[in-house]
């Protein structure tokens, strides 16, 4: 390390830079697609025919999916994926632990005292 300094330091310095947190961000946004469909056993080009094939909408809410931040929504007991999700969505069925009857009950709800 220059001038004894500790890994650490040079790191807090390095990061003070010019540019290099703009390539630090541009990288990690390109890698997010490619390592949330690799985590759910998708190809690239098989995540792309799901987003292209629902029309570029999330499944529930039918709101336009950014690119970049869409969800993949998938059985937490068998991992298959369902579909993509935006990521209101994705954390509502989250909260309600993809418990069919809980949603069937809040949505009751919902229609009662609307």
């Amino acid at each position: 390390m220059p001038n004894g300094m500790t890994w650490a330091e040079y790191m807090r310095e390095y990061r003070k830079r010019p540019g290099v947190k703009e390539r630090r961000n541009a990288q990690v946004k390109e890698a997010r697609p490619t390592n949330r469909a690799r985590k759910r056993g998708l190809s690239l080009d098989q995540m792309h025919a799901m987003f292209e094939a629902q029309g570029e909408r999330c499944k529930i809410c039918r709101e336009v999916l950014d690119v970049k931040r869409f969800q993949i929504d998938h059985n937490h007991t068998t991992n298959k994926v369902r579909g993509l999700l935006c990521r209101n969505c994705n954390h509502g069925l989250g909260k309600f632990q993809d418990n069919i009857q809980l949603l069937r009950n809040a949505a009751a709800y919902l229609e009662k005292v609307a």
